[in-house]
């Protein structure tokens, strides 16, 4: 091997993993398809909205934080983090979390990386 072909293979890897890496993030990118508009609204008036309302006061909140209200996307959004470790990891959320369906859990998870991240 020549001098410059050593010198110049890294650089060349190093593009073509830099290269590789924009295309992959393209296609996920093209993968959400999934917004508040066609999704997350409805979800949170399913699923979250009996207790996480702004309508709702004391008891009739079941226990949910008095700020943490659903009701709008940006009322949303500061509850993103922790609202997917509870719904998406721990499974805690919504409070009957055994009769939401996996698959609503992912398209929940999909919505959340899609709109915030």
């Amino acid at each position: 091997m020549t001098r410059h072909f050593k010198t110049a293979l890294p650089i060349l890897l190093i593009g073509l993993v830099v290269a590789v890496g924009a295309i992959w993030q393209s296609a996920s990118a093209a993968d959400c398809t999934l917004t508040y508009d066609n999704f997350g609204k409805a979800f949170l008036e399913k699923h979250c909205l009996f207790c996480h309302s702004s309508a709702k006061t004391g008891f009739a909140r079941k226990g949910a934080p008095g700020d943490a209200n659903f009701d709008t996307l940006d009322s949303f959004k500061k509850f993103t983090d922790e609202s997917m470790k509870k719904v998406v990891v721990k499974k805690t959320m919504p409070p009957m979390a055994s009769m939401l369906p996996d698959d609503e859990r992912a398209k929940f998870k999909q919505w959340i990386e899609c709109e915030f991240k």
